[in-house]
């Protein structure tokens, strides 16, 4: 039972790691909220939309799918050429152009000084809640040691005063 600081390096770990899924992630996604409490029957964790530097684009045919591709390319935004073999662009059927492309740095710049406030937050309540355990733990600890304490001295007075009533009757009878 120890009670957690908050330490800087922990924290730059844990943004540097969010930063890499931003990386990786498509604006808009919907996760699994980690710093909220399961639903108590499915425990399912509620969800909330995640930022990420990767933006689809989606027409329903090729010249629609080349207007957005450019305007968004006036816009700053680049092509995305993503790992495990992803393509930046994907026919998902006759007649549907989607297409992904990574968010400018401008951007990115913003989206991450909000991921990096939301992973401080998380960080800092996780500390928080961590050493409320502790605490707790530490109270019924120190209350049940105070407790069984008070039971010894109990014990005790009831076995000094037994013995003195039977000094007393021993006395009184004459035999000791």
């Amino acid at each position: 039972m120890t009670i957690q600081k908050f330490d800087k390096a922990t924290l730059k770990t844990r943004q540097d790691f969010a930063k890499a899924v931003y990386l990786v992630t498509t604006d808009g996604a919907r996760v699994e909220d980690l710093s909220k409490e399961p639903h108590p029957v499915t425990l399912e964790y509620p969800k909330r939309k995640e930022h990420g530097a990767i933006v689809k684009i989606m027409a329903r045919d090729l010249f629609d799918y080349l207007n957005q591709f450019e305007a968004k390319q006036a816009e700053g935004f680049t092509r995305y050429n993503g790992p495990d073999g992803m393509h930046p662009e994907l026919g998902e059927g006759y007649g549907n152009y989607n297409g992904l492309m990574m968010k400018p740095e401008s951007a990115q710049a913003e989206d991450l000084k909000a991921i990096n406030a939301r992973v401080e937050a998380e960080y800092r309540l996780e500390i928080e809640k961590a050493n409320s355990v502790v605490r707790e733990q530490m109270i019924e600890q120190l209350a049940t040691q105070r407790a069984e304490a008070i039971r010894i001295a109990e014990l005790e007075a009831a076995r000094e005063a037994r013995a003195a009533i039977e000094a007393e009757v021993d006395a009184a009878l004459g035999l000791k």
